[in-house]
């Protein structure tokens, strides 16, 4: 008899979870950015050696330092989890972030500081603007979207408890119409 399997691990959850809130932190360079009121020694170094918003913590030089750190620790583990994949997947989010912004009408000059500041442009959209929030808005939609859909298959008390929430929003449509 085969067993039913889900693609998404423990492992799996923790790397969706560390991508999503590892991405922003290119922005620890930008003052009043969410990754420098949370970070805010991170946000310090930067402001004191005056790095520019979008220039070191956005280049290839960063997400090639930061790649070798996240390789250092790929055999990692916290008790039964691996947390290689883990740190991968937050450096994937880490690395996708100047791509992003690519997508602004700013750019990224991802090879800073070599020549003049030439940022590279795949569109241009406003950050901050309608299609950012969109963007992001989605993303995170589409990220709980699978959590939802992995725990409700492989947690049995989490099947039972959406069962339950499905039973009240019965009792409460009905109740409704009484």
């Amino acid at each position: 008899m085969a067993t039913h399997v889900h693609p998404i691990s423990i492992t799996g959850m923790l790397g969706l979870a560390a991508g999503y809130f590892a991405a922003p932190l290119p922005d620890v360079d930008s003052p009043n950015s969410t990754p420098a009121r949370m970070l805010p020694p991170l946000a310090w170094a930067c402001e004191l050696l005056r790095i520019p918003h979008r220039t070191l913590t956005h280049t290839v030089w960063a997400i090639g330092a930061l790649f070798l750190l996240a390789w250092s620790f790929r055999h990692a583990h916290l008790g039964h989890v691996d947390l290689g994949p883990v740190i991968m997947a937050a450096w994937i989010g880490v690395a996708t972030h100047p791509l992003v912004d690519m997508l602004t009408r700013a750019g990224v000059p991802i090879f800073w500081p070599l020549g003049r500041r030439y940022p590279f442009r795949i569109a241009w959209f406003e950050a901050d603007g309608i299609f950012d929030h969109i963007f992001h808005t989605l993303f995170l939609l589409g990220t709980l979207i699978v959590v939802v859909m992995w725990a409700s298959e492989t947690v049995p008390t989490m099947q039972h408890m959406l069962e339950l929430l499905h039973r009240v929003v019965d009792a409460v449509k009905n109740a409704r119409r009484v």
